[in-house]
């Protein structure tokens, strides 16, 4: 089943049938899910997952939309935007104090929208909002060298 608009944003899932009458299906929801962002897969669709997963923490993203809250980063380029939340969420290092550490999760965390689970890791996703808009930017994580981009490997963003 795809909820929503491929070509923009859509959710891809399907549970697996086969595992349905298992006594712990309906706790792990065992199928396959992933997004379609502009026309591309987001996702590793794969027939074994636990979507259980993915399911909780899209739920969290959607009961906090104001933790996405971006007013500085929403004009600013793609690139300027991953290299400004991935070295504050990911490489702080002895460079940044706790109170440091501290105010970067609490400032760009809600941002990575990304569920923590199998399907996804390849990926980073972005959602970045102030009150009238969004941005939903990725890049494979392949595609993340240092602080910044490997050179002629575009972010991507929906259309």
């Amino acid at each position: 089943m795809i909820v929503g608009d491929p070509e923009r944003f859509a959710v891809e899932f399907e549970l697996d049938a086969t595992k349905m009458p298992e006594p712990d299906f309906w706790r792990w929801q065992w199928g396959r899910i992933r997004w379609w962002c502009g026309g591309q897969s987001v996702g590793i669709f794969d027939p074994q997952a636990q979507l259980i997963y993915t399911v909780v923490r899209m739920q969290q993203l959607v009961d906090r939309p104001s933790y996405r809250e971006g007013e500085s980063l929403i004009r600013e380029p793609a690139e300027a935007i991953f290299q400004t939340v991935i070295p504050a969420l990911y490489e702080a290092g002895d460079e940044q104090s706790r109170d440091e550490i501290r105010e970067n999760k609490a400032r760009y965390d809600g941002i990575m929208v990304g569920p923590e689970a199998f399907e996804f890791n390849p990926w980073r996703l972005m959602l970045v909002e102030d009150g009238s808009r969004g941005r939903f930017l990725w890049s494979s994580r392949d595609h993340l060298k240092d602080a910044g981009l490997v050179p002629g490997v575009p972010l991507r963003r929906p259309r």
